[in-house]
């Protein structure tokens, strides 16, 4: 791509007669900018990077990208396009969000290379990049100080972040291996698929309602167009998780000798598996057998004179199942034709 322009905001989800904000469709129109020019698949031919913004550009937060996958990028030329296969920044700093920066190569900064550059990342997410050296996600370089906010970077060769005389400041992120930061963590991101580029959070991702609603730019949609901020607070990456329509049910177990709780409050480790109903009990252990399954933890309390772990889970939907609670503390317990509506 040339280099990007001062006041200029540019939009991905768009066809391309499309002519006003009212006619993106992120998740029909997925925008994918790729360094792939050569031989499809061959990635000696790509171009060296797919946002080249080089020593001149002055690029400043007016600058905004904003719902790109940017992919392909492989600067393994002599210098200076040996840096930032997906985005190069020599004394540049624009607005990056909602974009996903993947498949990118270099020897220093496989996803974005910043030297003398403080680009404002937000709710972006790097995964599957690759640097020779340091940096699969991001090298910063040379008084280089970005605001990388709700984003994930996860998956990437040669490091996630690799800083030389430069501080960045990284706040509510899911970082691999863990960086320093409020609000950071280190957790699986627990995309869908992301070796097919699917990273659209899952359910039991820790990402979801775990940014900060204060970041710079911060959207009002995701990459794909559904709302910023479904919870109280934002989710980390591209991806703004929605619930699949359905119901909660409350679970209650029993619990007897060894296993009552004392005090009342005790985590009990419990997993609740949604079966077809009639089940073999071969399948009753096996959740891929089960139509829905919950790992987790239940907290135990006393009901009418009892000892009961309880744990709300779903959404699920209406139907018939036979429906299990097992744990390493508590015997397998079985309920059978347990209709929901």
């Amino acid at each position: 791509m040339p280099p990007h322009q001062n006041g200029v905001t540019i939009y991905g989800g768009f066809l391309s007669y499309a002519g006003s904000l009212e006619d993106r469709d992120w998740e029909t129109n997925l925008t994918v900018l790729s360094g792939d020019i050569g031989t499809p698949n061959y990635a000696d031919d790509n171009c060296y990077h797919v946002f080249y913004h080089p020593n001149g550009s002055g690029l400043n937060g007016t600058a905004i990208l904003d719902g790109f996958t940017i992919t392909d990028g492989n600067a393994n030329g002599s210098d200076p396009h040996y840096h930032g296969g997906g985005m190069f920044n020599y004394d540049s700093s624009p607005a990056v969000t909602n974009c996903t920066f993947s498949d990118n190569s270099a020897d220093y900064g496989g996803g974005m290379f910043n030297q003398y550059s403080s680009p404002a990342v937000t709710n972006c997410t790097f995964s599957d990049n690759s640097a020779d050296s340091h940096g699969g996600g991001m090298f910063n370089y040379d008084n280089s100080f970005p605001a990388v906010t709700n984003c994930i970077l996860w998956g990437d060769t040669g490091g996630e972040i690799y800083n030389y005389n430069s501080t960045p400041v990284i706040t509510c992120c899911d970082i691999d291996g863990g960086y320093a930061g409020a609000g950071n963590i280190s957790g699986t991101p627990m995309f869908v698929n992301p070796g097919s580029g699917d990273f659209h959070l899952q359910a039991s991702s820790p990402c979801i309602n775990t940014g900060t609603n204060s970041a710079p730019n911060l959207p009002a949609e995701d990459f794909e167009g559904d709302n910023r901020i479904l919870g109280d607070v934002v989710d980390m990456g591209v991806d703004e998780y929605v619930p699949p329509s359905g119901t909660m049910v409350k679970i209650y177990v029993n619990l007897q000798g060894a296993n009552r709780p004392s005090p009342e409050g005790w985590q009990v480790p419990l997993n609740i598996g949604f079966y077809p109903p009639g089940s073999p009990n071969s399948w009753l252990l096996n959740p891929g057998s089960a139509i829905y399954y919950f790992p987790g933890t239940a907290t135990a309390e006393w009901i009418n004179g009892g000892t009961k772990a309880t744990v709300t889970v779903g959404p699920v939907n209406p139907g018939t199942y036979d429906i299990t609670a097992d744990s390493s503390t508590t015997l397998l317990n079985v309920k059978k034709g347990v209709h929901i509506e």
